[in-house]
């Protein structure tokens, strides 16, 4: 209640007309890369293929360079995780068991 005043005015400012001058959403920078890249995830995905990061990473570096994309493209950390979040995906590591098997299961 104390800031019903600045939530009034927050919530006119949505008005049709101001939508408008409103940036939208941010996106992928090159929608060709982004595009390639989920097709080869989702590829790997239908082989039961694990893919972790840093091979979604140089995926996308390998084809930025073949399509022609922008030479200032690494594919970073940070490009992997916006990707991963845009597209809801998760990946986790596989990890060993470090727990010894029991010798004598009926015991």
């Amino acid at each position: 209640r104390k800031q019903e005043g600045k939530m009034e005015t927050f919530l006119k400012s949505f008005s049709p007309a101001n939508l408008d001058s409103r940036k939208g959403l941010k996106g992928p920078k090159s929608e060709q890369i982004e595009d390639a890249v989920l097709n080869w995830y989702n590829e790997q995905m239908a082989l039961e293929v694990h893919v972790e990061g840093k091979e979604i990473m140089a995926k996308a570096v390998e084809l930025n360079r073949l399509m022609g994309g922008p030479i200032t493209f690494v594919g970073s950390k940070g490009w992997v995780e916006r990707f991963k979040r845009r597209h809801c995906i998760k990946t986790k590591r596989k990890y060993k068991s470090l727990a010894k098997p029991r010798a004598d299961p009926g015991r």
